[in-house]
């Protein structure tokens, strides 16, 4: 999305907390930004955030960002979105 992000996270085993994995991720990203753009912030303070607790609930919940450039008017269709990723096998079976 232009002024957001969805983001489908799994932190297995990880003895990393969330809030500390969404630390690391947007400084590594706003340096990203910072080196390539010149862009000095590009994250809120905040961030909302849900953890799926039921794999019935994953399955909508990445149906519901699949189809958020759809509802919003960018895309006619959810494959047509050039920046929707989906890197890990178990995610696509809910395409």
């Amino acid at each position: 999305m232009p002024n957001h992000l969805h983001v489908v996270v799994s932190l297995g085993d990880s003895k990393i907390s969330f809030s500390k994995f969404l630390n690391i991720f947007k400084g590594r990203t706003t340096s990203a930004f910072r080196k390539a753009e010149g862009i000095m912030k590009i994250w809120q303070r905040s961030a909302y955030d849900h953890i799926i607790r039921v794999e019935e609930d994953l399955g909508a919940i990445i149906q519901y960002i699949r189809n958020n450039p759809v509802r919003k008017g960018i895309v006619e269709k959810a494959e047509d979105y050039p920046y929707s990723k989906w890197f890990a096998a178990e995610v696509k079976r809910y395409l």
